[in-house]
């Protein structure tokens, strides 16, 4: 099968990734002369492991990560006192990495020439299996759209219900002095400001910090609010170089399109389902629906086939339906835990913190397997050999 995918992200390498080794004919194309990552750290969890082993590439990212070194987590306040604390040895574990590591390694994975950059495609408004590229249109057997959160794919195929801004800006970047006090991951809440810091592997450490709108004076050094927190903030703000920090409004999708395919397109990551980062889930989910799609594809036969329009169309109704009803929720948790960590109300800070304070690891520990357990779709087209 001859696909074209947009976007040259994490969720359409991905994608590109399994569906080339299945034997499909893939071409990626990406509006950025320089596809690169250059971007700060991110976590994958066990859902996003297992769905890569999926994809045949769960060990090559395990040793650019940290998924087998044990820590601790910890949330905590700005004085340091610690809400709760959780040995990541009895816990689905998390890998963190430097998502230019992640996409470095992803584009190695995929055949020269798959990836051709600075080349603008564009969809055809009724889902039809063709690509606008520099105004010249070429044919496919599906299109996949792992275009991002403002995915032109989605406005063109009418799925798209607008933007909701989460209330809260980011700022991240990765700084290479390794403080001994950086040993395991963290999150500190204050009040309307949070700030995380992930071990990476070699001497960086990806740390991020939120602040709520409105919280600081423009004129003022956002990254000042934080300085005066418990160690070792202090420390990794110190020699900050401003032109490594990238700061981003925080937005998530106002809702799910109802759909993630329009005919033989499909939206993929956060082209379907953009979230905010509160879960830390948002490339994990992108994984997880490059690795499903793969699946769902593995065994259809192809085309002139005459079972291949049918069993795709299939595949395809399957996808949507699997990855809409994971992403729902995750989607609405990841809203829930934001609106709650990142508020600014006293009262509302000081039960926040007294609910952390008194939460039971197990439930905490339950929670994290439910939200962590991804599982190989199987299919029900026989297998093409």
């Amino acid at each position: 099968m001859r696909i074209g995918v947009i976007g040259a992200g994490i969720g359409g390498l991905s994608s590109a990734v399994g569906l080339q080794s299945s034997g499909h004919d893939v071409t990626v194309f990406e509006r950025r002369v320089d596809s690169a990552s250059s971007g700060t750290g991110l976590t994958l969890f066990t859902n996003s492991l297992a769905a890569l082993d999926s994809l045949g590439i769960g060990e090559q990212i395990r040793t650019i990560s940290t998924a087998d070194r044990p820590k601790t987590s910890s949330i905590r306040t700005p004085d340091g006192r610690c809400l709760v604390s959780l040995d990541t040895t009895t816990v689905p574990p998390v890998a963190a990495l430097h998502r230019a590591d992640l996409h470095h390694l992803l584009t190695r994975e995929l055949l020269p020439g798959t990836v051709r950059n600075g080349v603008d495609a564009e969809v055809d408004s009724d889902g039809s299996p063709t690509l606008t590229i520099d105004s010249v249109r070429e044919d496919f057997d599906l299109v996949i759209a792992a275009d991002g959160i403002h995915s032109s794919a989605r406005r063109r195929w009418r799925l798209d219900r607008g933007l909701h801004h989460a209330g809260y800006s980011a700022l991240r970047s990765v700084s290479h002095r390794k403080s001994p006090e950086v040993h395991h991951l963290s999150e500190t809440l204050g009040h309307g400001a949070r700030f995380g810091v992930i071990p990476l592997t070699g001497d960086r450490t990806y740390w991020y910090a939120t602040l709520s709108t409105g919280i600081t004076d423009s004129r003022d050094d956002p990254l000042d609010h934080f300085r005066n927190w418990h160690d070792p903030i202090p420390e990794l703000l110190s020699d900050v170089n401003p032109e490594t920090v990238l700061h981003h409004e925080i937005h998530d999708l106002t809702d799910l399109p109802p759909t993630f395919t329009r005919g033989r397109g499909v939206l993929l990551g956060d082209a379907a389902h953009a979230m905010t980062p509160d879960m830390g889930q948002g490339a994990g989910q992108a994984i997880e629906d490059a690795a499903t799609l793969t699946a769902l594809l593995h065994r259809i036969p192809d085309p002139p086939d005459p079972r291949f329009s049918t069993a795709l169309e299939e595949a395809l109704r399957r996808y949507s339906q699997i990855r809409r009803s994971r992403v729902r929720r995750i989607w609405r948790q990841s809203r829930r835990v934001g609106f709650i960590n990142q508020n600014s109300n006293p009262l509302t800070v000081r039960l926040r913190n007294t609910g952390y304070s008194l939460l039971p690891s197990k439930l905490l520990r339950k929670s994290m397997a439910s939200l962590t357990q991804w599982e190989r779709p199987t299919t029900e087209f026989p297998d093409k050999n």
